[in-house]
């Protein structure tokens, strides 16, 4: 089913009585399809008559229009100066677009949302009726087989919308230090346009009067997810690196990042676990609205480390090759990976429907106060006094992923020894340690304000709540894990 994006300027234009011109439609190009009715013969659902729909001309069979406008130059250039020295610069833009199921729910246009539940004693639910006998008495004054569907929640793609792309630049400088070692300093930008993101077109203005039907535009439908080309990003960072290929035993990387990441959407589904990403006024996504902010998967800093290290002790080393001790002491590698980084953003939110709208997420206000402690604690990660609960009836003006949650740190090791049969059959030893230090991840902190009582003012009243207090560990990174084992290669 072809759909038609619904207004998507002002909201304050169509909140009240929008005239015909604005109000959403199903649309479908009947000739396309072979089609002289907006229902396929093999359809048994109706609308409601309260949703309009039309078989319109020129639509086609896609839901989106081509884009014949995509230009994508590229540029590489390498210099050596000197035989120790290389500079290496690139740019270009790259068309890329959003892998996502979104490509494929506007067929669930045509039977949007309904729950019904099978009889086993009556059998009501059967292929030839699988909407069940007790939903015929409807609006749509349709009998058996057919069945009448009102107050769908619709899905659309934004017809006109460009195809996503991303302008990149990176400059990198190396410096050859030995024979086996050498320095890399960089840059990178990512520049995102056009992102596909998901728009909410028909929440109700928030207000403190009035139900929220009265103040939906488009009350004959629950609600409309209509993919958009509305996202932009904004990446960039400096690196550092340097490396020691295997000498004398030895390798090893170090290499360190400092970035910052910035949106207003990080995907149409979410980092931090949402299963789609809402922004809190379902009309806008821009800075004035809080949503273009730090990215989900921000994080400002990163340290990686790796070594390995062959012993230079037993046969064909410098130390102890031969005899009984070259075989027992000989033959020994280490590894280590130690890597650290800072904590990623949360987005603070009130946990109740206090813009008394139909969005699901309404975030607090901002009372000015910093965010951030000098020596934050399990017990309070961030000061909680930065948020207040916003008026009944209003969104919040916080920003969107305005608090930093706790850094991951872990450090790994292993070491193994082959005991040789012969050239090709040996015995493995392995022994490893995961998060040796046994240093503790800790996971995100609550971010729901009225998990706590709230003092007259709308703050949270500290010890009252979990919010801003971290109860978890980070997922996926355990406390300290021993393990040995032995492998056989033959």
């Amino acid at each position: 089913m072809n759909g038609i994006a619904p207004y998507t300027g002002n909201p304050a234009l169509i909140i009240n009585n929008p005239p015909p011109s604005l109000q959403p439609y199903f649309a479908r190009d009947c000739a396309a399809y072979g089609q002289s009715t907006f229902y396929p013969s093999q359809s048994n659902v109706r609308f409601n008559p309260a949703i309009e729909t039309k078989c319109v001309s020129g639509l086609g069979t896609t839901l989106v229009r081509n884009d014949l406008t995509n230009f994508a130059p590229r540029l590489g250039i390498a210099w050596s100066p000197t035989s120790k020295w290389t500079v290496r610069a690139g740019g270009g833009i790259f068309y890329v677009q959003d892998i996502s199921d979104r490509w494929f729910d506007e067929p669930k246009n045509l039977a949007r949302g309904g729950t019904y539940n099978a009889n086993f004693t009556t059998h009501n639910l059967t292929f030839e009726q699988p909407f069940g006998s007790a939903t015929f008495s409807n609006a749509c004054g349709v009998s058996a087989p057919l069945t009448c569907i009102s107050s769908p929640l619709f899905l659309g793609e934004d017809p006109g919308r460009r195809t996503p792309y991303i302008e990149q630049a990176e400059l990198n400088i190396q410096r050859q230090l030995s024979k086996s070692t050498a320095l890399e300093v960089g840059y990178l930008g990512s520049f995102g346009h056009k992102l596909e993101r998901v728009m909410f077109y028909n929440s109700a203005v928030p207000s403190a009067v009035g139900t929220i039907v009265s103040r939906t535009p488009y009350p004959q439908f629950s609600d409309g997810q209509v993919t958009a080309g509305l996202g932009n990003s904004n990446y960039e960072s400096g690196a550092a690196k340097l490396t020691q290929r295997l000498a004398s035993g030895l390798s090893a990387l170090v290499s360190y990042t400092y970035s910052k990441s910035l949106d207003n959407t990080s995907g149409i589904g979410s980092e931090n676990g949402n299963a789609l990403r809402q922004a809190q006024d379902g009309w806008c996504a821009t800075k004035a609205c809080g949503e273009y902010s730090l990215s989900d998967f921000d994080s400002r800093q990163r340290l990686a480390m790796s070594i390995l290290y062959e012993l230079p002790v037993g046969k064909g080393k410098r130390f102890l090759n031969h005899g009984v001790a070259s075989s027992i002491l000989g033959g020994w590698q280490l590894n280590s990976i130690i890597s650290a980084s800072s904590g990623f953003p949360v987005e603070a939110v009130d946990g109740i429907n206090q813009s008394n709208s139909n969005t699901n997420v309404d975030r607090p206000n901002s009372t000015g106060l910093p965010g951030q402690l000098s020596h934050p604690t399990t017990g309070e990660w961030f000061n909680i006094a930065a948020f207040q609960l916003q008026p009944f009836g209003s969104y919040g003006n916080a920003a969107r992923n305005s608090i930093i949650g706790p850094g991951i740190m872990d450090w790994d090791f292993s070491m193994l020894k082959n005991f040789m049969f012969t050239e090709q059959r040996f015995l493995q030893f392995r022994f490893e340690c995961f998060n040796c230090a046994n240093h503790p991840n800790f996971g995100d902190p609550g971010n729901t304000l009225t998990a706590n009582q709230l003092n007259s003012s709308g703050i949270p009243i500290p010890g009252t709540g979990t919010f801003g207090e971290i109860t978890s560990l980070r997922p996926g990174i355990d406390m300290r894990e021993l393990q040995f084992s032995l492998k056989l290669i033959f």
